[in-house]
């Protein structure tokens, strides 16, 4: 099916970049169009999107609510309902962060039209598309965000029903965050365009492009004698006919045209490809399987996760987070109430790493036993069986405590007053 098939009975105009792109077939040297169809059958492009989607989505995102005794889950709020069971009839919470990122990633923006109920609270949220919503300035300076429907209807919808997450800015437009699609076109469109290369020479049995000579120049193949040729050699190209042998007759010599992939460094090339796309996402290569060259990342699982998410994940995190505190609360709703994702449920397949957080944590005193079995899910031990219970290790005291203490050589006592020497 024709990437412009999705837009038939729609209204195109002039900033729909994903129909433009696709009917020019975008702007790059190698001349090949880049729009997230095209760009998504990069298999670097697919598992950068899906790794940063998938991991951001896995992670526990609740709303809390500040009170006297600490910050606690707003269970009874509307809000966190639509985070943590549904945001609408038809997504998982997963499915709707998933897509959420998705967005961001590869078109610098994330959409979801809101649903008000009588109330006044979110009830709903549903994902929108980001070429079929732009946000535009009014003569007056009002924000409106023009809206494409299914059914070819435009509308202008103000900024309290839409919720949006922007990308990466470059500060030159406050609505809207920069396409990776759209910046990163000569990368794709070269990735793409050695794709198509390394596909054409399998299709081709691995041989490159040449011509047929005849010893005797002065003999003329008549246009019958042509068609019975290139009726012979057609049997023996593509990949299903390699390694068949040709007999060449009437003196006819093979002269190849163009070099070979080994001489035009086709897979160092494909391998710099996977590296550049990788830039353009914040996504180290080894994560997505490219293990060509070794990280200085450190060694071990744990340095590598602490790697992605002090650099990449947690600029995803804050976007969202700060997203929903803001678009998504009402204002006199912001100072009680906030969203926040659990970074912890990056160490959920870890049970090494769980355990040494948990054991520092109830050996330090900043987590009870009932509250490490419940990031468990498991029972609570209860007050009467000490599950409740703050404590710390007793071996960390005063020196000058200790039983039969006596300062070493040079070190002052515990009083004010010192003992002159020879005194």
């Amino acid at each position: 099916m024709s990437i412009l098939s999705k837009w038939f009975g729609q209204r195109i105009g002039l900033t729909d970049s994903g129909f433009w792109g696709a009917f020019f077939g975008g702007s790059n040297w190698a001349q090949k169009p880049v729009t997230i169809d095209t760009a998504l059958q990069l298999s670097t492009v697919w598992a950068c999107v899906r790794l940063l989607a998938g991991t951001i989505a896995t992670l526990p995102l609740n709303l809390y609510e500040r009170t006297a005794a600490g910050q606690v889950v707003a269970s009874r709020h509307t809000l966190q309902s639509l985070l943590h069971v549904s945001p609408n009839a038809d997504q998982t919470p997963l499915e709707f962060i998933e897509g959420l990122v998705a967005s961001i990633a590869l078109q610098g923006m994330g959409y979801a039209l809101k649903d008000i109920n009588g109330a006044g609270d979110v009830s709903s949220l549903i994902p929108w598309d980001p070429d079929k919503i732009r946000p535009v300035r009014l003569p007056d300076g009002r924000l409106v965000y023009r809206t494409s429907y299914p059914d070819g209807t435009q509308k202008d919808l103000p900024p309290d029903r839409v919720f949006v997450v922007k990308g990466f800015m470059n500060g030159a437009n406050r609505d809207v965050g920069l396409s990776v699609i759209q910046y990163g076109t000569q990368t794709f469109g070269n990735a793409l365009a050695t794709e198509e290369t390394v596909g054409r020479t399998f299709a081709n049995g691995l041989t490159s492009a040449g011509y047929f000579q005849l010893d005797n120049p002065a003999i003329k193949l008549d246009k019958e004698k042509r068609a019975q040729l290139q009726s012979i050699l057609d049997d023996f190209a593509g990949a299903s006919n390699a390694g068949k042998q040709i007999l060449l007759e009437a003196g006819l010599s093979w002269k190849p045209m163009a070099i070979n992939p080994k001489d035009a460094q086709m897979l160092e090339e494909r391998g710099f490809n996977v590296e550049e796309i990788c830039r353009w996402f914040q996504v180290p290569p080894f994560m997505i399987g490219h293990t060509e060259k070794t990280t200085s990342w450190g060694t071990g699982l744990e340095q590598q996760i602490l790697g992605f998410q002090k650099f990449v994940l947690n600029t995803y995190l804050k976007r969202i987070e700060e997203a929903i505190n803001l678009r998504l609360l009402k204002p006199e709703e912001r100072g009680t109430f906030f969203a926040k994702f659990s970074i912890e449920g990056l160490l959920r397949g870890d049970s090494a790493a769980r355990a040494e957080l948990y054991s520092s944590a109830g050996q330090n005193g900043w987590l009870n036993r009932d509250e490490v079995r419940e990031l468990e899910d498991w029972p609570a031990i209860g007050q009467a069986g000490g599950g409740q219970v703050f404590t710390v290790q007793s071996n960390l005291m005063d020196l000058a405590q200790m039983p039969g203490h006596k300062p070493s050589a040079g070190a002052l006592p515990r009083e004010t007053t010192t003992t002159p020497p020879g005194g």
